[in-house]
């Protein structure tokens, strides 16, 4: 069973400052981009959301994964890195009360939507980047 999104503010994250829970520059703009339905298409036909049982959701998963790629991190300093940051945190759509997620989910994941997916998604968000005003940031 597939979940696709899950974002639910806890009561400690909706007593921070607004600003708190702002994104920064380019991740507004790849949330933005992640929130269009169209950028997850090429996981469509890997996926089968009545077989399962529910797991993390896809949204997670796959804003975990443009963050290990874009910073080229493994799965536990990203994992360090996302309970680290409120930034990244609301980015991957967990609250502040939220576990992370462990890393063996993150390569159940990994076996489950093979690299051609997670590849092809990646490669959506960066078009999508190109094309906006600002583009893809320098660093990479």
């Amino acid at each position: 069973m597939i979940k696709t999104d899950a974002m639910q503010l806890d009561l400690w994250s909706a007593v921070l400052p607004p600003e708190v829970w702002e994104l920064p520059g380019e991740l507004q703009r790849v949330d933005r981009l992640l929130q269009s339905p169209g950028i997850l298409a090429p996981l469509a036909d890997v996926l089968d959301a009545e077989r399962g049982r529910p797991s993390l959701p896809l949204t997670q998963v796959v804003r975990l994964f443009y963050l290990k790629e874009r910073y080229q991190l493994s799965d536990a300093v990203l994992l360090q890195e996302v309970s680290d940051s409120i930034h990244w945190r609301r980015f991957c759509r967990l609250g502040l009360t939220d576990p992370v997620p462990h890393s063996t989910s993150l390569t159940k994941w990994r076996h489950r939507l093979g690299p051609e997916a997670i590849a092809q998604v990646n490669a959506a968000v960066i078009d999508g980047l190109r094309d906006q005003k600002g583009g893809w940031p320098e660093a990479c």
